[in-house]
């Protein structure tokens, strides 16, 4: 599995980049806001395989509900310890943990 390491204002671009059904590891550092979480869950595409670590990521206090529900190329989620509440998940198919 490939492993990339990224900030949060680049994950986005480095996740579009990733080709499809190549297993890929991304840490993400940084402030992380609502709005670059969307962008990050964008750029995951159905064909992915992602690893998505936020662990040492800092700001965001709230998941949103349904942050990742359209995001099936999403395998595994690490939450920052920022995270404080998670929002209501509909169908997310990844497998979530906090550190």
């Amino acid at each position: 599995m490939n492993t990339i390491g990224t900030t949060t204002k680049e994950a986005a671009e480095k996740i579009s980049a990733l080709k499809e059904n190549s297993p890929c590891a991304v840490r993400v550092t940084g402030r992380l806001t609502k709005e670059l979480l969307a962008e990050i869950r964008s750029a995951i595409t159905n064909g992915m395989r992602i690893t998505l670590d936020l662990a040492d990521c800092t700001g965001l206090k709230i998941l949103p509900a349904n942050a990742f529900d359209t995001c099936i190329g999403l395998e595994e989620i690490t939450l920052p310890e920022c995270v404080t509440e998670i929002g209501s998940m509909r169908s997310s198919t990844a497998y979530c943990s906090k550190k």
